[in-house]
């Protein structure tokens, strides 16, 4: 009698993970613009969405710590965070956005000319606080630059006055009226810059790598499409992203996805692995925005 249950939970275990394998589980976190290309693939049916199943988080840290710990396949993430894996755990798969970054200040504010000497929020570990330090050292700001877990915590701090300005996407400037507004693009200074990429667990590689990297043709696909053709994409933007209508072909038209063919991505992360705060702590990564400009 053990016997056959024995047998029964290992057939039980082994149809369990033949279904795992049959599906790409895909880590996002909520109304993330990064992620939409991996939305939009399975919206405009060009990967079947039932071999698909797509898992929400609250913070980049959180989703970057269930890939790490393979309880999704895949994510959309800054690709600072593959350099902070100290698990060696997951691999960058593309780059997957350049651009759309700035910082909100009150509308009472003429330029940035006028946060010099201000405390400035940004998100710890996101490529927007690489930039944020770079700035700083290259115009001589003298922020003194918090870091927050979340953008949710970030905006909390900001509201409070805790914060003078706070570094965001496109989505979240666009969408402040009244008395804050973006009074600066990173795109002045640094150009279009590798914003997030895709990563993939190593164990997720290793038992799907061909339904996974089918689904990589099928976002790259979805790709030109987004790029080419806002006005026929944004409601499907709107709606995935959760982001109002009248502001969702600005932010498609401002933000640039971009694919594989991409040249300076792996440019980028090899410098920002040379600097040892980037493979450390994360609190103090230094920039690397050459890349963008060559």
């Amino acid at each position: 009698m053990r016997f056959i249950f024995a047998v029964f939970a290992v057939v039980v275990l082994l149809s369990g993970c033949t279904n795992q394998l049959d599906i790409i589980y895909v880590g996002v976190v909520e109304d993330q613009i990064a992620s939409f290309p991996l939305r939009f693939a399975i919206e405009a049916e060009y990967f079947p969405r039932e071999k698909v199943e797509f898992r929400t988080y609250s913070s980049e840290e959180k989703l970057f710590a269930a890939l790490q710990k393979g309880r999704v396949d895949l994510a959309a993430l800054p690709a600072t965070y593959a350099l902070l894996d100290e698990t060696k755990s997951s691999k960058v798969l593309q780059p997957l956005q350049r651009g759309g970054g700035g910082i909100v200040a009150s509308s009472s504010l003429e330029s940035i000319e006028d946060l010099r000497g201000k405390v400035i929020g940004t998100v710890n570990s996101s490529n927007l606080a690489e930039l944020s330090l770079a700035l700083n050292e290259k115009k001589q700001m003298g922020w003194d630059i918090k870091l927050f877990p979340s953008i949710k915590s970030m905006k909390r701090a900001y509201f409070k006055g805790d914060i003078e300005a706070f570094t965001s996407s496109t989505p979240d400037i666009v969408g402040y009226a009244g008395d804050n507004r973006a009074i600066y693009w990173f795109e002045e200074d640094f150009g279009y810059y590798p914003a997030f990429s895709i990563l993939a667990g190593k164990g997720s590689l290793e038992l799907k790598r061909s339904l996974i990297d089918s689904y990589i043709d099928s976002i790259n696909g979805g790709l030109e499409v987004i790029n080419l053709y806002p006005s026929k994409t944004y409601l499907n933007f709107s709606r995935v992203c959760k982001v109002i209508e009248r502001y969702s072909k600005f932010v498609l038209l401002h933000t640039r996805y971009i694919s594989s063919s991409f040249p300076n991505d792996e440019a980028f992360v090899d410098e920002m692995a040379s600097h040892k705060a980037a493979r450390t702590s994360g609190t103090k990564i230094r920039a690397y925005h050459e890349a963008s400009e060559q």
